[in-house]
């Protein structure tokens, strides 16, 4: 729906229509989204349906038949123009800073994120957020647990998460409670404990 409003876009002056459309997602978020509809598929529909203004800013495909997707040469673009997709978006923001308009930033996305989630320290990530300072660092190796099989005369039964801080007694009586090790021990009974730190306990009966 039209809302009647515009907004200024601050790179060229000109107008842009503000309409309100759930047509990207219904539950997207309640911010506003810039429609390049000559470069996005959805917004080259939407602006078909409606008869919105559909401009060429990178060279390519014939817009008057379905939009164009890929990286290019800007056009239409006034101080953007002849340059390629990469060096037009770092002019831009360069553009935006000087301004004082908006300022640059890097934000990351995490695409293999049911991997990631089954990393064996689990969540959250490793990563710890100073209050006092806002500085956020990544935990160093000695700070993270480590795993350690479980043997029982040479034969692999379970794998530990341990934190680095337990002792060779603690360990050890962690193992013995450990899940497919427990039954098999309440039997014969114990000669020997071969253990090796941050590598290995293996129980011989």
């Amino acid at each position: 729906m039209f809302t009647g409003a515009y907004a200024i876009n601050p790179a060229s002056g000109l107008p842009v229509p503000v309409w309100i459309a759930d047509y990207v997602k219904a539950d997207y978020g309640s911010g506003a989204k810039m429609a390049v509809p000559a470069n996005n598929e959805r917004d080259y529909e939407f602006a078909k349906k409606f008869g919105l203004s559909i401009i060429e800013v990178v060279a390519g495909d014939n817009i008057e038949e379905a939009a164009h997707v890929a990286e290019g040469v800007a056009i239409n673009s006034q101080f953007l123009d002849g340059l390629n997709t990469i060096e037009a978006k770092a002019k831009m923001i360069a553009w935006l800073e000087e301004e004082s308009l908006e300022k640059g930033e890097t934000t990351y996305k995490l695409l293999d994120w049911l991997f990631s989630r089954q990393r064996y320290w689990g969540e959250p990530f490793p990563i710890t957020h100073d209050p006092e300072t806002g500085a956020i660092h990544t935990v160093p190796t000695a700070g993270l647990p480590i795993t350690m099989p479980v043997h029982i005369k040479g034969k692999r039964r379970a794998e530990l998460t341990l934190g680095r801080t337990l002792d060779k007694t603690q360990i050890e009586e962690i193992a013995r409670q450990a899940k497919g090790v427990e039954d098999k021990l309440a039997g014969p009974s114990i000669k020997k404990i071969i253990f090796v730190p941050g590598k290995l306990v293996d129980f011989i009966v």
